[in-house]
């Protein structure tokens, strides 16, 4: 978080080395993650985090994910700030 940038573990291995409930992950079907930081105004204000099956998060995928849906999810954590002030 702090060098603002896409976490990334393509193993459910990796995933419980950071995760505690790496368990319940691999139980629901699941063997990677990607996080990424939503930042507004030079601050993580939140991340979204998106699980897949194991090896999904190719660069091109992280690319595309950060392209594509790094914008409207900052977006929504803005609004709910904005709503919950």
């Amino acid at each position: 978080l702090t060098r603002q940038e896409a976490f990334v573990s393509n193993t459910l291995a990796d995933i419980d080395t950071v995760f505690p409930d790496a368990e319940l992950i691999g139980k629901l079907g699941c063997g990677s993650v990607v996080n990424l930081p939503l930042i507004i105004g030079g601050k993580v204000i939140a991340t979204m985090n998106i699980l897949h099956e194991e090896g999904y998060y190719t660069p091109e995928r992280i690319a595309r994910i950060h392209d594509v849906l790094r914008l409207p999810a900052t977006a929504a954590c803005a609004v709910a700030m904005v709503l919950r002030a």
